[in-house]
């Protein structure tokens, strides 16, 4: 039987290629049995694999270290992951529900009252006092509003500055989501088509009206959202019409403030404040829910064995602060940055409780060798002493893991007492109190993750200070709270009570006790010699009460300082802290934090990092890195962008063209008696046949016509990121439209 190539490299049959002719004129002429005399079977077709769901849900985490990895490994890792969400998502649940509960309650009790209260003519209107943290208060309100919407006889509706344009939009989607909250979207057009020959306009509340009546509905309730984003103009019309309705509909508006009261009665006419009977609900003492998230994952930490570095709990304060993040965005955060731990850390798999049945896989022990934390480990051993031991982890797989097991547990013990370290801090400063402001527990945790850099900052120094000076009943309070916190190894409370007691007892009627360090205690002299004034200070002269509380304080103080530095660390010291620790701050800005202009600059500096092909693979050679370093190999789009970051504001073309010209065409065909060749070149070009380019595949050379067309095609590229533009006074120069790194 005869064959053809088919250009691929395989043979084709004939039938086959009689066949592949038939399939594709399937959709003109489908044949039937009896036009083929029943002689041709049927065709058969490849059929995929159909994966189930547990096969889908078994490789959403990928085997890492380059595929080696054991499929199981990964299981477990993504089985760890959900243990440990639900678990935090259990514990923010019941950190956050009694608190919105209770706020939920007020407002709904009003909302429940307004219909039987006498409003005197006015609007029964809510304020609602969010302070900064708007978006975590909307949240809780559109919880409440998907909560009691579902029965007939109270209606939610809440609209955004973007829902509410203008007066008519508003009142349109106002009835739209009113209607569509009880019979739905079909519910509404009925509705609205049975009545629109009476009713024309579908933003005349008289719809809104009926609908109310037939559906027996006892409370309308409007909440408006960012209420400072509203234009006052149509906020005024918006309160004017709902006021000249109320009689028919019973309406109660709720309005979301993010300042304060007076500067939104500032901004309201008399005529419009007078339309309104209002009740204050003031939200912004309530304690910051994104702080609660991050804190029940630091209480988590001994449970999950999962804690955070410095850098993602920067980023996650910023969000909290700066950016004002919400709720469901923080916990979508939280959420990320614990997945992208167990994801992409093959390390992680330590974190399981039964990871102690673990093999000695080749893979996971030569990646926990190449940790920085592991080098660190080793060197320090090193300036020990310990050979022995640095021989035997290099060298001994099982002794290796047993060592990364144990250093994962040991670290989560340290984080452990960092936490409960930092949560006496906060004890104690709330009682201190080192400075008039009240110091924020989001800032302090952050902070206090810096480990050495935290006990010298002026947080810690200022709080250490101030006890020194404490008298002795502020004193009995802080002892009395560090008592409360539980007891600590090395800080011992109750003994220390009972040592204040002996020196002075709580129910004494005497003056409290203040030690030699209190300003108090300090008296100045005033001497003048010579028509001049000189100002000295004397020491205090103590009692012996005095005295021996000044030595007590002292211990304390020594006491507290010894504790504080000893527990408080900064994770990322520990050894086998890339198990237990996520800090990776790039991942977590850029998916949070997109920078598209810094990744298309990235992508033309170091093209390798992004195509992975061989010849690229020079600009990620040991020499130079990659940075600052032109080859020929490289994209030719690469090879114009760097040419264009060393040069001006304005370049001049045929410049251009000459550096990229240099760099493209490949000289090393001159020491084979090439130049004749390229001397032709620059005079009429070369022109293969059928005016082709001739290319030599072989040496790898570009000729100046091909190169020329690179360089057009570059050029445009360029053009079309927006990196280059033409220049009207010069036209052989081009402008630079952006600067790198800007």
């Amino acid at each position: 039987m005869s064959t053809t190539d088919d250009g691929f490299g395989g043979d084709v049959y004939p039938e086959d290629i009689h066949e592949e002719t038939a399939h594709q004129s399937c959709y003109l002429y489908l044949p039937s049995t009896a036009d083929e005399g029943g002689q041709r079977p049927s065709k058969r077709r490849k059929t995929a694999h159909i994966t189930t769901d547990s096969e889908v849900h078994a490789e959403i985490f990928p085997a890492l270290l380059s595929g080696q990895e054991n499929v199981q490994h990964a299981k477990r890792r993504r089985i760890t992951f959900q243990k440990c969400w639900a678990e935090q998502t259990s514990r923010v649940a019941h950190l956050l529900e009694p608190a919105d509960n209770a706020f939920l309650d007020e407002v709904v009790r009003f909302v429940k009252e307004a219909p039987t209260l006498t409003d005197q003519g006015r609007l029964r209107t809510g304020l609602i006092l969010c302070g900064p943290k708007a978006g975590s208060q909307t949240s809780l309100l559109e919880r409440w509003k998907s909560t009691h919407s579902q029965s007939s006889s109270a209606i939610v509706v809440s609209l955004n500055p973007t829902q509410a344009a203008n007066l008519i939009t508003a009142l349109k989607n106002f009835i739209r989501a009113a209607i569509t909250q009880v019979d739905g979207l079909d519910g509404y057009q009925t509705f609205l088509n049975g009545r629109k020959r009476r009713i024309p306009m579908n933003y005349d509340l008289e719809l809104l009206q009926e609908f109310v009546a037939s559906k027996s509905v006892q409370r309308c309730v409007l909440y408006l959202t960012d209420i400072e984003a509203f234009d006052m103009l149509l906020l005024t019309d918006l309160i004017s019409v709902l006021s000249a309705w109320k009689d028919r509909i019973p309406f109660v508006l709720l309005l979301g403030l993010s300042t304060t009261v007076d500067l939104f009665e500032a901004r309201l006419p008399r005529s419009t404040i007078r339309l309104l009977d209002c009740r204050l609900f003031d939200a912004s003492d309530r304690a910051d829910p994104c702080a609660e998230i991050y804190q029940s994952l630091d209480a988590m930490s001994d449970v999950s064995g999962i804690s955070l570095g410095p850098d993602v709990s920067s980023i996650l304060f910023e969000m909290s602060r700066e950016q004002d993040a919400g709720v469901a965005s923080f916990d979508r955060a939280i959420k990320h940055t614990i997945m992208s731990h167990f994801f992409a850390n093959a390390l992680s798999i330590l974190l399981d409780p039964d990871a102690e049945d673990l093999n000695a896989h080749p893979e996971l022990c030569e990646a926990i060798r190449c940790t920085d934390s592991f080098r660190a480990h080793a060197e320090e051993m090193l300036d020990k002493g310990d050979l022995k031991t640095v021989r035997g982890l290099l060298n001994d797989d099982g002794l290796l893991l047993g060592a990364a097991r144990e250093a994962v547990r040991n670290g989560r013990e340290t984080m452990s007492r960092h936490h409960a370290t930092v949560e006496l801090f906060e004890a104690v400063s709330k009682v201190v109190k080192p400075s008039e402001t009240p110091q924020d527990s989001f800032f302090i945790q952050v902070q206090a993750l810096s480990g050495s850099s935290f006990l010298d900052s002026p947080l810690y120094t200022e709080l250490i200070s101030k006890i020194t000076t404490l008298p002795s009943d502020h004193m009995r309070k802080m002892l009395d709270a560090i008592q409360q916190q539980g007891s600590s190894p090395g800080l011992d409370a109750t003994s220390l009570l009972e040592r204040l007691d002996h020196i002075i007892p709580a129910d004494s009627t005497k003056a409290a006790l203040r030690t030699a360090y209190d300003p108090r205690h300090t008296t100045t002299s005033t001497t003048v010699t010579n028509n001049k004034v000189s100002l000295s200070k004397h020491g205090p002269k103590l009692s012996a009460k005095e005295t021996e509380y000044t030595r007590l304080v002292d211990k304390i103080t020594n006491t507290l300082t010894s504790y504080f530095e000893t527990n408080v660390v900064n994770p990322v010291t520990l050894f086998m802290h890339e198990a237990f620790v996520y800090d990776l701050k790039s991942p977590l800005a850029t998916v949070f934090t997109p920078r598209p202009r810094y990744a298309t600059e990235r992508a033309l500096s170091m093209p390798y990092d992004y195509l992975g092909c061989e010849c690229c693979e020079g600009d990620a050679s040991t020499k130079g890195g990659g940075r600052g370093q032109i080859l020929a190999t490289q994209p030719p789009t690469s090879i114009l962008w760097q040419l264009w970051c060393e040069a001006g504001g304005i370049v001049n073309a045929r410049d251009l063209w000459e550096a990229f010209r240099a760099i493209v065409i490949d000289r090393k065909e001159k020491e084979d008696g090439v130049e004749e060749q390229e001397g032709q070149e620059r005079e009429g070009g070369i022109h293969g046949k059928d005016g082709e380019t001739e290319v030599a595949e072989e040496t790898g050379v570009v000729d100046e016509r091909m190169a020329l067309a690179l360089f057009y095609r570059g050029l445009a590229e360029l053009r079309m990121l927006g990196f280059v533009k033409p220049t009207k006074r010069k036209a052989d120069c081009l402008a630079k439209t952006a600067w790198r790194g800007l």
